[in-house]
């Protein structure tokens, strides 16, 4: 179990990384120990970032995923969490996707 976290903590470093978060590895650890309840965006990225990587590892277990549109929803949702106040700043409204350039 230990060897999963660890991978999933270098998982969430490299992915949020690419995306600019500052964390450096050792402060995503920490993070992952400890969830604050007052997170900066940064560190609520990295927590939501490893919650997705938890449910996709869930939904395996259980089943094949069906790739879907419901479930790239749910994926954004879970990464977004906190993060944003609307998702459809993002172009993402419901069930429907828009691009910007569409509002």
């Amino acid at each position: 179990m230990e060897l999963e976290q660890r991978a999933q903590a270098l998982s969430t470093h490299a992915s949020t990384r690419i995306e600019g978060n500052p964390q450096p590895l050792t402060e995503v650890n920490n993070i992952l120990k400890a969830i604050q309840k007052n997170l900066r965006a940064s560190e609520r990225e990295v927590v939501n970032y490893n919650a997705a990587l938890k449910n996709l590892g869930a939904l395996l277990q259980e089943r094949t995923p069906q790739f879907s549109h419901k479930l790239i929803l749910d994926i954004h949702q879970t990464v977004m969490k906190g993060l944003m106040e609307r998702h459809d700043d993002w172009g993402v409204a419901g069930s429907a996707v828009r691009f910007a350039s569409d509002v």
